[in-house]
């Protein structure tokens, strides 16, 4: 009899909308309920596991859920002794307790979304089985190459990249992406660089209004995320210029924007496919496959004539 247990992580504790008595299967923790991104993966897991008839208990977390809750979480599933145990953990340690138990219990750890270091995690005595998510490099150098062809033949001017605040490591990994794949295409581009006040795109349009009239070279927009990316369109239209903004995520108000034209293009992130080649994978390892430690989903690059065509196989897993 298949078991699917799904709960979601709120301020006031679990909901547990299904319970059974059966052990094993997978045991999936992602993060967060009120993200396109993390649901439509949910989605991709519970698809992929029901078609191959695995059993499987899945928590997804509350936008609010802290890192201990997150942890606790954790333990409680461990309880049901899963063959495979896959997280999104909120951060870098705060499933360390969990994972080194899982360990020593045996069970096949995978990292989804790639955010744990296997050596770092190898000194703490948790064994990942791989880890699966975008590859961030790639998808800023997937960006670099279509703003090239772009806006050639123009060899000169200033293109300006948009990060989102704090830091995030990706937005550094698609930025490294962008600038060395650039630096080797339109080596005489001027790269400006400018972190966003805010993740609210009204409140980036502000400042980056300021830098496009600033710097009135500026012939396009990389944004590491759709949001500023549109952000940077709306800012670089009211001053009356019409520039080629791209951002990464590919959800569905980008691909939207896309179509009607107000962003030029969007690298997407394929986060059904990840779910789906996890459980694939992880079903793989446990009839005896070696998989590599790290495994890169890819990403697609979506604009008019991708949306027009609809002959890219990728698309089925646009979501």
């Amino acid at each position: 009899m298949k078991r699917i247990i799904i709960s979601l992580f709120v301020t006031m504790g679990l909901i547990w909308p299904a319970l059974a008595d059966e052990q094993g299967g997978y045991a999936i923790l992602l993060k967060s309920s009120t993200s396109p991104y993390w649901m439509t993966m949910a989605q991709g897991f519970k698809d992929a596991a029901e078609q191959m008839g695995i059993p499987y208990q899945m928590h997804i977390s509350d936008a609010k859920t802290t890192p201990d809750a997150q942890l606790q979480t954790c333990l409680s599933a461990l309880e049901k002794k899963p063959e495979v145990l896959m997280v999104a953990a909120i951060n870098e340690t705060n499933l360390l307790p969990c994972l080194r138990a899982a360990s020593e219990q045996k069970i096949q750890i995978v990292d989804i979304d790639n955010s744990l270091d296997h050596k770092e995690a190898e000194g703490k005595g948790v064994k990942l089985a791989f880890s699966i998510g975008s590859n961030n490099v790639a998808a800023g150098e997937q960006a670099a190459d279509y703003l090239a062809q772009a806006i050639m033949p123009m060899e000169s001017g200033d293109i300006l990249i948009v990060q989102r605040p704090n830091g995030r490591a990706v937005d550094i990994q698609r930025i490294h992406g962008f600038r060395s794949k650039m630096g080797g295409l339109l080596p005489k581009m001027r790269l400006l660089q400018m972190t966003a006040p805010t993740d609210s795109p009204h409140g980036a349009a502000n400042v980056l209004g300021h830098a496009i009239a600033k710097y009135p070279n500026i012939v396009a927009v990389f944004a590491t995320e759709d949001r500023l990316a549109l952000a940077a369109s709306e800012a670089a239209k009211s001053h009356g210029k019409n520039i080629v903004t791209i951002g990464i995520g590919g959800e569905k108000e980008a691909r939207n924007s896309v179509f009607e034209s107000k962003l030029s293009a969007t690298v997407a992130q394929l986060p059904y496919l990840i779910g789906k080649q996890s459980v694939e994978v992880a079903h793989d390892l446990q009839q005896g496959a070696t998989p590599p430690p790290v495994i890169y989903a890819p990403t697609l690059l979506i604009n008019d004539d991708v949306l027009n065509k609809k002959n890219n196989h990728l698309l089925r897993y646009v979501k």
